[in-house]
Parts: structure tokens; C-alpha cells; sequence
């Protein structure tokens, strides 16, 4: 059901046909996005405006280039990762980043914590990260991440590519397992995720809130040596 403030977009990237975008507010008032395809008529529908990761064409592996982020790449990552707080769907973080902030982060990372980004017709159209799970010696085999697409660029695969990446640099830094907590109505995410092997370990009820609604996360982990 669609509510007060609906719009409607067309869009004409080059990557994908025509297609028509409906957004608005369900009666749950979260945020809500419809795709459609003159094609194939709808293509999905989410809440958050995260966009599906089926139904628009893929971007070749090859034309993707994954490398260690830069200092340079901050102000790319702050933009990225913006995108992702303002649209509730990935993270329970809510004050949005600086570029300087970034740039202080990315200061802060040594060889087992790395960032990397995604390149794409010039741009860095990602970013991921692999990021300390707990301080204690005796969960240093174990590590959480973090994958960011620009929102212009969802749906095209970039968010798979980099976390195959991640994966395998996890597993070449020695680590036993990957961990993450995410929202379970991230519809996109937890297809992305279980698609590379991830297991549900629980759920985490009314974990944070996001403008002043509980929200639960999903716990989920994949063992390296699989």
C-alpha cells in the first residue's frame, strides 16, 4: 500500500532498459521503492529504497577493479556510506560522515583490518571493509565486515563482487570465520548473503531503534574452511 509522498521516476541508466520507479511510505511507515521493467514488468519491491540485486544486468567481474582504498578515496567513501545511513535499511549508524572523518578512519586501519573499493568507468561506485570483531586475543580468528554500493550502481552485482573479495582476502589473512548482523527485512542483503554461504545464528529482537521505531538484526556467519 502506498501512502502520502509517492513519487514517481523514470530511469534510463545505460546498463538497463527503461524502467519505472514507484516510492512512497507503506503503512508500517517505512520507506518504500517498486521497480518495474518495460520488459518484464515488476522486478521487486523493498522497503528502505535498497535496491533488488536480480533483475538488471550484471557487470562483468572483469570491468570491476577491487584495489586497497587511498587516502584520495575518502570523500567517495563518506558519499557511499551516506547513502547507506540515510537509507535505514544497512546500518543502525544515523549521523552521517565527513570526508575527514573517513580519511581519519582509514589512518586508523592496520594489515588485518583492511578497506578497498570498487572501480568502476572511473568512479568508485563501492567500498568494503573488514572490521574487528571483539579486542579479546581469543577472537582474533574471527571477523566482521562492511559493503557499501552507490546507490546508483545497486542491483548490478558490485555488492556480490566485493564481498567474494572480502571473503577471499579473510581467508589469505588467516581468519576462521566471518560474522555479521544485519536487518532482516534488508531483503537484498540477506539474498546477497545467503547466497555466499552464510548461516543464520540468531536474531537479536528490538536491537536499536531508527527514528524512533525498534528494529530487530540478524546474526549470520560462514565458517572459512567450507
Amino acid at each position: 500500500m502506498l501512502l502520502a509522498d509517492t513519487t514517481i521516476g523514470l530511469d534510463r541508466r545505460s546498463s538497463v532498459k527503461a524502467r519505472l520507479s514507484v516510492e512512497g511510505y507503506g503503512g508500517s511507515g517505512w520507506p518504500f521503492r517498486a521497480w518495474f521493467s518495460a520488459d518484464t514488468g515488476i522486478l521487486a519491491q523493498n522497503r528502505g529504497f535498497s535496491c533488488p540485486t536480480e533483475g538488471f544486468d550484471r557487470v562483468p567481474d572483469a570491468a570491476i577493479a577491487i584495489r586497497l582504498a587511498q587516502p584520495a578515496d575518502a570523500a567517495a567513501i563518506a558519499a557511499i556510506y551516506n547513502q547507506g545511513i540515510r537509507d535505514r535499511v544497512a546500518t543502525l549508524e544515523t549521523e552521517e560522515r565527513s570526508a575527514e572523518e573517513r580519511a581519519g578512519w582509514l589512518a586508523s586501519r592496520d594489515e588485518r583490518h583492511p578497506v578497498y573499493v570498487a572501480e568502476l568507468d572511473g568512479g568508485i561506485v563501492a567500498w568494503g571493509s573488514l572490521n574487528a570483531f571483539n579486542p579479546r586475543p581469543a577472537y582474533q580468528w574471527v571477523v566482521d565486515f562492511s559493503v557499501y554500493v552507490d546507490s546508483a550502481r545497486r542491483g548490478h552485482g558490485l555488492g556480490g563482487a566485493m564481498l567474494d573479495h572480502l571473503i577471499t582476502e579473510a581467508t589469505r589473512l588467516g581468519y576462521h570465520k566471518l560474522v555479521l548482523a544485519a536487518f532482516p527485512f534488508n531483503q537484498a542483503g540477506m539474498r546477497l548473503y545467503e547466497s555466499r554461504g552464510f548461516r543464520t545464528v540468531g536474531i537479536y529482537h528490538e536491537q536499536g531503534q531508527l527514528d524512533g521505531r525498534w528494529v530487530d538484526t540478524i546474526i549470520m556467519e560462514r565458517m572459512l574452511e567450507e
